[in-house]
């Protein structure tokens, strides 16, 4: 630009210092004090429908609001929210420093002491933010700003949230970095100053081996590695391994207290024997009580969420093999980094269980057997200077194919699929065709949504939360019921209170062989009730029908699966 803008006749922007997803950073002058300050300019997904971008909006406001509560040498401080050309602007301090993250690409890893007093600090600041009801959300090296004054700040704030706030939008974007994530947000499941903790884990193995404990090709592939899989075995970590080992356990509850996480690293970061990680056997309490809101109360989600393109960055869940659905996107920074926008994923639905149903599915890389998750789009930054898009699909066949719990607590007769002509199939009434792009049909209720993410197809109830994803591969296993056991066997722990109705082969005339995973689970809204059908149609295609609703609904919904089951018609050979 020939003149620097002015923002709201106060703020003169000057040149870009972070870049990504969810907008850049600026370095500015606030002209009324006469000071640096860090302006970050938040933009929108592309694509994004017009209520999503002012429900967005009205969130971004409310969190940094919350944030600017925080006053914290070790957190990078909130001066000014303000609006310009209907999008939020955040004013911060500017911190002149190098990012983590930077260090460590110019020069490796670092020592276990060094390390240790980098995480004594920003334990600091992450008990000030809980302290004051702030979870921040998205702990990771290009966040941890090592400032020339010695401090260690946590910096971009940008998608913390008081408790209680959701950490996915109506329109299911899930927002987080894939390998800085941890698992309970993966699985959509509540959050707390646990979460936090566990992402600090994650941040001091980076610092210490120089790669991420679950670092994988493909966002997906990290999610999936961070729900299911140990972390990858240290090679420098040293004294540090049991502390960081114990902040990476998957269940939040047995996460050491963050009272014997601070003793540990002071212990290191001095020299000394670290006391023993004692794992917590209940869940730490929280210092206050948080705050579910503050500032502008948010809407309620529209009844309609809509899939969109990528927005902060994470999201992971079991489906069966199918299509790629987000892309991961990083953010650079110069120095300082002011939170290399966060990834997020997005999904077709409002619900966070989807976006595990994602990840569980890529994990099996073509099998989407948690359509769920698949239903999600995730655009994250880990870090790393590379781009990627890859989402699990709830097709069966492929390496992998995973579906997301779906039956009630005790078993019920699965929805039937009615005999059908393979040719001709009969439209039923008050439904119309959906051909896809990719050769395959199948019958949609009139008045509901049919929408794409990548290769994966979401139909879903616009009035309540039912919802079908269909997962596709072109490299199908030969027996779809071996494979939905596989991936059974490998998925069931990422849900909660997963239970197994059914699991078995079944006759379906559109395909040479067919099985069913059926189960229920404890999903963000209650009881929720699953059926997966990996379909075998022919040498080169295989597909996965995942079928997701409330379980009170279960029984009252037969009929539309069982239409969906007679109407399907896969691509021929």
């Amino acid at each position: 630009m020939d003149t620097p803008r002015l923002l709201k006749d106060r703020y003169r922007l000057g040149t870009v210092i972070g870049r990504g997803g969810m907008g850049v950073v600026w370095l500015a002058t606030d002209e009324v004090l006469d000071r640096s300050v860090a302006v970050k300019e938040v933009s929108f997904p592309p694509g994004l429908p017009h209520e999503e971008q002012e429900k967005l909006r009205r969130r971004t406001l409310r969190e940094a609001r919350t944030t600017a509560r925080l006053n914290h040498p070790n957190v990078v401080g909130v001066y000014d929210i303000v609006e310009d050309e209907d999008r939020p602007w955040i004013v911060m301090e500017f911190v002149p420093s190098q990012s983590l993250a930077e260090v460590l690409r110019a020069d490796g890893p670092l020592t276990p002491q060094r390390t240790a007093e980098i995480g004594t600090q920003l334990l600091r600041g992450l008990r000030a933010a809980h302290l004051a009801g702030v979870l921040h959300r998205d702990v990771k090296p290009s966040n941890v700003l090592l400032a020339e004054d010695g401090r260690v700040v946590l910096g971009d704030f940008g998608i913390a949230t008081a408790k209680g706030g959701s950490t996915v939008t109506s329109s299911g974007v899930l927002i987080g970095s894939p390998s800085y994530m941890a698992p309970e947000r993966a699985r959509g499941s509540d959050v707390g100053p646990e979460s936090d903790l566990w992402s600090l884990g994650a941040t001091l193995y980076t610092a210490v081996e120089g790669r991420p404990p679950f670092g994988r090709d493909s966002a997906v592939a990290t999610l999936a590695a961070l729900v299911m899989d140990d972390p990858d075995a240290p090679e420098r970590a040293g004294p540090l391994w049991p502390l960081i080992r114990g902040l990476l356990e998957r269940d939040p509850a047995r996460r050491p207290q963050v009272e014997a996480v601070a003793s540990i690293l002071d212990a290191i970061a001095a020299g000394d024997e670290p006391p023993a990680v004692e794992p917590a056997h209940e869940p730490a309490a929280e210092p206050v009580a948080y705050e579910p809101d503050v500032g502008l109360a948010e809407p309620a989600p529209p009844s309609v969420p809509r899939p969109r393109a990528p927005l902060d960055d994470a999201p992971p869940e079991p489906a069966p093999a199918g299509p790629e659905t987000g892309a991961v996107e990083e953010m650079t920074t110069a120095s300082p980094s002011y939170g290399e926008a966060t990834g997020t994923v997005s999904t077709t639905r409002t619900d966070p269980r989807r976006v595990m149903v994602a990840v569980l599915a890529v994990v099996g890389v073509l099998a989407v057997v948690l359509l769920g998750w698949a239903a999600t789009t995730l655009v994250g930054d880990d870090d790393h200077d590379k781009r990627s898009a890859e989402h699990p699909g709830t097709t069966p066949s492929a390496s992998h194919a995973s579906t997301t719990p779906s039956v009630s607590q005790t078993p019920s007769s699965p929805p039937a699929s009615p005999p059908a002509s393979p040719t001709k199939p009969v439209l039923p009434s008050g439904y119309h065709w959906h051909h896809d792009s990719t050769h395959f049909s199948i019958a949609v209720p009139d008045g509901w949504s049919a929408s794409h993410h990548g290769h994966y197809l979401y139909v879903e109830d616009p009035k309540s939360s039912r919802l079908l994803i269909v997962d596709q591969s072109d490299t199908p296993k030969s027996d779809p019921l071996a494979d939905w056991k596989e991936q059974e066997s490998a998925r069931k722990g990422g849900f909660s209170g997963y239970h197994k109705v059914r699991l078995e082969s079944v006759d379906y005339p559109q395909a040479k062989k067919a099985a069913d995973w059926e189960f229920t689970y404890n999903g963000s809204h209650g009881r929720t009730h699953v059926l997966n059908r990996n379909i075998l149609a022919n040498k080169k295609h295989a597909y996965a029908l995942y079928w997701e609703v409330p379980d009170s609904r279960w029984k009252s919904s037969k009929t539309i699966f069982d239409n969906f089951a007679k109407t399907f018609q896969p691509a021929k050979a």
